[in-house]
């Protein structure tokens, strides 16, 4: 009789764990979904429905409906060449790790060798939303080591240092600036995405921003 009932509660146990982890999983999902909705509200502007990776994806694998989902993001915020439709990337292959949150565009699937993406190691590749005002009037390119900021509440804060893998300009043979992919360290990945997400990112070389920053924080004398 005491085998029996420790039988029943095991299965009672199991049961309960099986359904608490799945309440945990919805809710952060709805956590998730309801911050990105927020963002979209107070951001204001055009949204477009583009693919975001749902996970870490290596380079070398193909992507999925298992890896990849289509989601509400606001439009100026995007990559020139973010896919907009699973029909568009089902079936191709990462040739740069993706990292999870990320919007997937044209730079993560560069084919090898003919203008290969070089990442360092110890470093992630993020493609982020750029132009000419937030990157040096365009006069960024492969190999540079650059300061990114956020900016907040009228203040520029240095948010980490990368170095640039690849433009829109360089790829695109000269073409106004629209993309810039950063090598970062993996640590960092989820801070740039969620500050990507809210708007563009200033990015700047050898602490040229600081003092600028430094002037916003307190003011003039």
């Amino acid at each position: 009789m005491r085998k029996k009932a420790r039988v029943v509660v095991s299965v009672a146990m199991g049961l309960l764990a099986a359904v608490l982890t799945c309440w945990y999983v919805t809710s952060v999902r709805e956590e998730a979904q309801v911050r990105q909705r927020e963002t979209i509200e107070s951001y204001g502007g055009d949204v477009t429905r583009v693919c975001v990776a749902t996970r870490d994806i290596e380079p070398g694998e193909r992507i999925d409906d298992g890896s990849v989902a289509v989601e509400d993001w606001v439009s100026s915020l995007l990559p020139s060449d973010a896919f907009t439709s699973m029909e568009e990337v089902s079936g191709k292959t990462a040739t740069s790790r993706i990292p999870k949150r990320a919007v997937v565009s044209a730079a993560y699937f560069i084919e090898k060798p003919v203008g290969s993406l070089e990442v360092p190691d110890g470093m992630v590749a993020v493609s982020v939303a750029s132009d000419e005002e937030h990157a040096l009037g365009g006069a960024i390119k492969a190999g540079d080591r650059v300061d990114v900021y956020a900016s907040r509440d009228s203040v520029a804060d240095l948010l980490l240092s990368a170095q640039v893998l690849d433009t829109s300009s360089e790829r695109l043979g000269g073409a106004a600036l629209s993309w810039v992919t950063l090598g970062v360290e993996p640590e960092r990945v989820p801070e740039l995405l969620a500050v990507t997400s809210q708007g563009m990112v200033t990015i700047a070389t050898g602490g040229a921003f600081s003092s600028g920053a430094a002037s916003e924080k307190g003011g003039t004398s």
